[in-house]
């Protein structure tokens, strides 16, 4: 953190650090990546252990039998439109 002043002025503005100083931890790359996928594996980790447990007493979902007529056509629409229209933007 820096300390400023305008001049002629008595008014004093603190500036704090830019996110490039922020992220330059060290000067290797390699360790940098490193550093930022380990702390994203912990959180991530952490996040889905905590879920887990928060969940271990919830009863399994079930899907309602028989399923309805219209749920076929839906999802064949939804599954051929999933698949052709990106394929049909990256060809244009």
């Amino acid at each position: 953190m820096c300390l400023k002043s305008y001049p002629n002025s008595d008014t004093k503005l603190y500036c704090f650090p830019s996110r490039s100083q922020l992220i330059y931890l060290t000067g290797d790359t390699n360790l940098n990546l490193l550093i930022e996928n380990a702390i994203f594996f912990v959180l991530a980790s952490s996040f889905l252990a905590i879920a887990g447990w928060m969940w271990r007493n919830t009863k399994p979902y079930s899907l309602p039998e028989p399923l309805p007529s219209w749920l076929k056509i839906w999802f064949g629409t939804v599954a051929i439109l999933a698949g052709v229209l990106p394929i049909v933007a990256l060809v244009l």
